[in-house]
Formats: C-alpha cells, structure tokens, sequence
C-alpha cells in the first residue's frame, strides 16, 4: 500500500463552502484543478522543511481540516494553511532552491519517514526535487491569488 499526499490550492471562499456538514471535503479536493500530487515524496518535504526552518510547513502546520473531527487522511493529518501562512510559506521559499534544502537529505535516513528509503540517492534527490518544484509552484500561485492550502495524504 502506497501512501500519497496532495496539496491544494483553494480559494478561501471554497474553504468555508466544504467546512459544511454535508461537503466531502476529500472527494472536491483530490479532483481539484490545483492540486498537485506529492507522491510519496510529502514526508521527506514535511521533514526537508522543517530542518529548514520553514515558518509553516503545508504538509503539517495550521490546523486540521475541515475540522478535528472531520479531519481525513493517512492519520487524520488533512491540515489548512491560511492565506497569510501561505504568504509566509512562499517568502520563505522563493529564497530556498532545492539544493538549499537537498543538505538535509542525508539526515532523512536517520528519521522515520515514509516510506523507507536511501533519500541521498541521486534517483530519488530527482523525484524529491520534482515533488519539492511542484510544491513551491503551488505556493508561490497561491500567495500571489490570495488562496489557502490544504494537505493531505492518503
């Protein structure tokens, strides 16, 4: 079993619009037009930004979403960025290419991370900075359209 994460952009109208009972929340984001698809590649980013000091982390800062109790996902880990998080995300970003954060891959073997791997192998650094490019793709037109974004693996 492979365990996927996503990461979405979206508008804040359509936050508070899925925060309803009756919203499947799982079901518009994983068919979402901005959304990009993390592989498994979501934990080593979640742990390349934290040793980087990011000021929030998409794929575990902000709160559960679309709430505690309703949260979904690999763990229940379905977590919200606001727009002013998701500003500070991109100013972080937008001075932190690849290979700024590529110098904690090496520690990555020592975390329990999923899945299981040699994360310094020039085959995976490649499909850990394909997921990273996307991801800091997503963010940058998220800060700059005013939009949240919400995470999550399954």
């Amino acid at each position: 079993m492979s365990i996927l994460g996503s990461l979405a952009r979206v508008s804040p109208g359509l936050v508070e619009e899925l925060r309803s009972p009756a919203a499947w929340p799982y079901g518009v984001l994983s068919e979402h037009e901005t959304q990009v698809d993390l592989e498994r590649y979501w934990d080593v980013l979640r742990f390349l930004l934290d040793e980087a000091g990011a000021p929030f982390n998409p794929m575990r800062s902000g709160r559960l979403y679309p709430s505690a109790e309703r949260a979904w996902g690999y763990d229940g880990n379905s977590c919200l960025l606001t727009v002013e998080e998701v500003r500070k995300v991109w100013h972080f970003l937008e001075l932190m290419p690849f290979s700024a954060v590529a110098i904690h891959l090496g520690a990555a073997k020592d975390a329990s991370l999923y899945p299981d791997r040699d994360w310094d192998r020039p085959i995976t650094q490649y499909w850990v900075e394909r997921s990273y490019d996307a991801m800091v793709e997503l963010v940058r037109e998220a800060a700059a359209a005013g939009d949240c974004t919400i995470f999550w693996a399954a």
